[in-house]
């Protein structure tokens, strides 16, 4: 079954709802104020079925000045209108206000109609007609079909139900494809069931049980129950009218505003950036002026700024949920007029300052964008990392769409692209290059003191820096992938666990290897009773000896412990003979220990902690015994 959704506009008391209860038998004053004052003040709906299997939603919304928030919410979504104009009065203020709303929020078809024409004479018809006429020509409305009716005594109705039916025809149905999001227009209670909340699909589809979010509370909940038109259903399709009962949420807790949608792919934003139309006959808007922002079914204060080429960035006094391609009103902070409207460029923009940050060309690119370039936008906006998750999210697209977008630009070179496990992470080229320029410096400074090491700045150094930098903490799986591609060779290599240059090498030369030697022979002949630094450097009678040191440090020729320098090769003799011994002998003293290996305590207790830390020993009391190996 084809779904559309057909919504009313036009000036108070012009006979929409009569019109719609003609057209459907459904009366769409509910509300005893609005049966007591004969207007309708909140929104209205009923549907009826045409002859070729097509569902028909009709959004009924008032006419009163005091109701164009109601008014607004309702039209978001619709596929397209009635426009009605009572014989009887002409066009009216709320008339033109309605039809500069529709305009502006996308309709592109419509039907206009002429209602109560069994009030007036033929003549003052034709007059009105000419009325109307003058005030679409140029709009969507120019060669809209007009229908002369009287919903009180149904003359013409038969002929308004024909055109509709045709035109329902040329309507593209709403494909389900897509990410579920739905505006909500009314949350009530209801006994046994709880928060009921109703609207119109935007996109995608819902089924019982489906796992939502009402944002932007961020409340996660459960589709208990789904009606479309007052009928239990199983799901709710993209363009129907739709009633959710959702599972833990009060009713408090959402109102009309919020949006029910897919988890993980909508971020709530208090910034968008958009291109304007300006109403010719709208108040003047001054740079930074207070506005009323209306998006769907949101009403929210902001204040807007404008910028080349139609480009406009407001910022918001609370948050919404907005996607590329919106359609939004803007009216002054009074709410007396609306002084234009027009289409979301980014959810997610940066904040310009000046004019001179906003090109031209910049606002083309956004209205052109593809999938590929949407996604190189928001990389290239970050401060830190775009995690594929994030894109999805702040772009509202799905996964498979972003890693497509992904590999192209990978492929391309346009971003640096890095994967882990199942996630992908995405820097922007030139910022990955200033991240790199902020590496340099350290590595470069650990070179100048270190001549002789053929490694350079420790891993810990390096996340430190790259953490600084983004201003974010970096998980280890993260910085792992990360680390692989900054030492990848082209400015950087990876040496023994450390980042150095790609071209360095170490700077030895014949003296220092003969430094080496002298080092080497110092420390191997004492044993594990070695000397200190300085002593070796005296011995040495050479201060180079101190960087040469240090090279063998870093080389793991010497193992530092405890402060105390030792020698790799010694080490490896000393693990030998105490498990030789402990084979043996079993569990021994320390006193027994530092005789096997000839040496003083001082230097025994830190050389057995070093090879309980190597997992060569265990403590247990006063004894040490050897660790079986598994």
């Amino acid at each position: 079954m084809k779904h559309l959704v057909l919504g009313t506009a036009g000036h108070i008391d012009h006979g929409k709802t009569a019109l719609v209860k003609a057209l459907t038998g459904i009366d769409t004053d509910t509300l005893a104020e609005e049966k007591k004052r004969g207007i309708s003040i909140n929104l209205g709906y009923a549907w009826f079925d045409l002859p070729d299997n097509t569902r028909l939603g009709v959004v009924d919304v008032p006419g009163h000045m005091r109701f164009i928030k109601t008014m607004l919410a309702g039209v978001a979504g619709i596929d397209f209108v009635l426009f009605v104009v009572a014989a009887d009065d002409s066009v009216m203020p709320q008339t033109r206000e309605h039809f500069d709303i529709v305009r502006l929020l996308g309709v592109r078809a419509g039907i206009i109609v002429i209602n109560k024409i069994d009030l007036v004479e033929p003549a003052r018809i034709e007059e009105v007609i000419h009325d109307v006429r003058a005030l679409a020509a140029g709009s969507f409305l120019e060669q809209a079909p007009l229908v002369k009716v009287s919903a009180l005594t149904s003359e013409g109705m038969d002929i308004l139900k024909r055109v509709i039916e045709t035109m329902a025809r040329t309507m593209p149905d709403r494909a389900a494809a897509g990410l579920f999001r739905m505006p909500v227009d009314r949350s009530f209670s209801v006994a046994g069931f709880g928060t009921i909340v109703t609207g119109t699909v935007f996109s995608g589809a819902v089924k019982t049980n489906d796992r939502v979010i009402v944002l932007p509370q961020g409340l996660e909940t459960e589709v208990r129950r789904i009606e479309v038109h007052k009928e239990q259903a199983a799901e709710a399709l993209f363009g129907q009218r739709a009633a959710l009962n959702l599972a833990q949420v009060a009713k408090s807790d959402v109102a009309r505003g919020s949006i029910v949608c897919t988890p993980g792919y909508f971020i709530p934003t208090r910034m968008v950036d958009g291109r304007f139309a300006r109403l010719e006959a709208g108040v003047r808007l001054k740079q930074g002026g207070h506005i009323k922002f209306h998006l769907g079914t949101n009403e929210i204060n902001g204040r807007i700024y404008f910028f080349e080429n139609s480009l406009v960035q407001i910022t918001l006094a609370e948050q919404c949920v907005a996607i590329k391609g919106d359609r939004f009103i803007v009216r002054d902070q009074g709410a007396e007029h609306t002084l234009g409207g027009g289409e979301i460029l980014d959810p997610h923009p940066l904040r310009h300052k000046r004019k001179k940050n906003v090109h031209s060309q910049d606002v083309e690119a956004l209205i052109q964008a593809g999938p590929e370039a949407l996604v190189l936008m928001e990389i290239n906006k970050a401060k830190a990392h775009s995690s594929r998750s994030n894109l999805c999210a702040r772009l509202t697209m799905e996964q498979g769409a972003v890693l497509a977008a992904l590999n192209t630009i990978e492929e391309r070179k346009q971003a640096v692209i890095i994967k882990t496990g199942t996630e992908w992470y995405a820097f922007g080229n030139e910022q990955f290059a200033r991240l790199v320029q902020s590496i340099q410096p350290g590595v470069l400074e650990f070179h100048a003191q270190h001549p002789l090491v053929a490694q350079g700045a420790d891993r810990p150094a390096i996340k430190q820096k790259c953490e600084a930098f983004f201003g974010i903490h970096l998980a280890e799986p993260l910085f792992a992938a990360l680390w692989t591609r900054l030492t990848d060779g082209s400015v950087f290599k990876d040496v023994s666990g450390t980042c150095a240059l790609a071209l360095w090498e170490a700077q030895a030369t014949e003296r220092d290897g003969q430094l080496k030697q002298q080092v080497r022979d110092f420390f191997g002949t004492a044993h594990f009773s070695p000397p200190s630094r300085q002593e070796a450097v005296a011995q040495a009678r050479d201060k180079r000896a101190g960087s040469v040191i240090d090279a063998m440090i870093r080389e793991k020729e010497l193992v530092v412990i405890e402060g105390m320098i030792f020698s790799g090769a010694a080490l490896e003799t000393g693990r030998a003979l105490l498990t030789q011994y402990l084979e043996k002998n079993g569990p021994a003293t320390v006193s027994a220990l530092r005789q096997v290996i000839n040496t003083s305590r001082k230097f025994a207790i830190p050389l057995l902690n070093y090879y309980e830390a190597q997992g060569v020993l265990i403590r247990q009391g006063d004894l040490r015994i050897l660790r079986k190996k598994l």
